[in-house]
């Protein structure tokens, strides 16, 4: 059946023996390929109209001229938010190669109410062929490429807690403790992660830093280099660390 085909169908109630009112839209899923709800409205008398809601599982039968329900206790006060109302219908169609096929002028659907194929003003497009259906856009694989889409989702930066209640410091994270080899293709697209390493907030002792190698370069704000890698920490290392008030970070990097 068509989308289309819905549209002012009347609902008529088999128990109550009368015409409850006529579908006027659609209510989809998030992914917008699949109807969950029909918007009815509904006739109180000659001049009033209100709405209701009509799950797509409490239908009775879809017949060609109406679509009939047991009773009126299926229809339901209509109190679905706007998130939840997005329909296909209009939406730009797009390849993921970037060209535009035209808008949706109507659906075809099973008899589940699933989106089968999409009904474009020269063509129709195989639900199996759509990427995604969203926020008035319909993005279509390309020549048959498949493509996966979640593939491209933004990865959220790692962070690693080590105590609380204590001042933080940003470093690269190097976690040698996964067993779990990466492809080089899965390590493409990954974004940078970070470790929060937390140095309790207490006066930084330097005589228990003197004479100690020194782990990493300390750079200054300015880029000043204070101490480099691999040297000693000596009475001048920390003065000048203290002066540009990296002392603390001079104390973490140090074994």
């Amino acid at each position: 059946m068509k989308f289309s085909d819905l549209i002012t169908k009347p609902v008529i109630s088999l128990y109550d023996n009368r015409v409850e009112g006529m579908v006027v839209s659609a209510f989809f899923n998030q992914n917008g390929n699949k109807i969950n709800s029909l918007l009815v409205e509904g006739v109180i008398d000659d001049e009033m109209f209100d709405d209701y809601v009509l799950d797509v599982k409490d239908i009775y039968s879809v017949g060609q001229d109406a679509i009939v329900i047991k009773n009126n206790f299926c229809l339901k006060c209509s109190n679905i938010n706007d998130e939840n109302t997005y329909c296909p219908i209009n939406a730009c169609v797009y390849t993921t190669g970037g060209t535009l096929q035209g808008k949706v002028k109507d659906l075809i659907l099973d008899e589940n109410f699933c989106v089968d194929k999409l009904v474009l003003e020269s063509a129709e497009i195989d639900i199996k062929c759509v990427a995604g259906i969203k926020q008035g856009m319909v993005l279509v694989q390309e020549d048959g490429k498949q493509i996966n889409i979640s593939k491209f989702k933004h990865k959220a930066q790692k962070v690693h807690i080590v105590s609380q209640d204590s001042k933080a410091i940003i470093m690269p994270l190097y976690d040698f403790s996964k067993s779990e080899q990466k492809t080089e293709e899965d390590k493409k697209g990954d974004e940078p992660q970070v470790q929060v390493v937390y140095v309790p907030q207490k006066s930084i002792n330097s005589d228990n830093i003197l004479g100690k190698i020194i782990t990493q370069n300390i750079v200054a704000t300015n880029g000043e280099l204070i101490a480099s890698k691999g040297s000693v920490v000596t009475q001048n290392t920390v003065k000048l660390a203290s002066m540009h008030q990296k002392l603390r970070e001079l104390s973490f990097y140090v074994r």
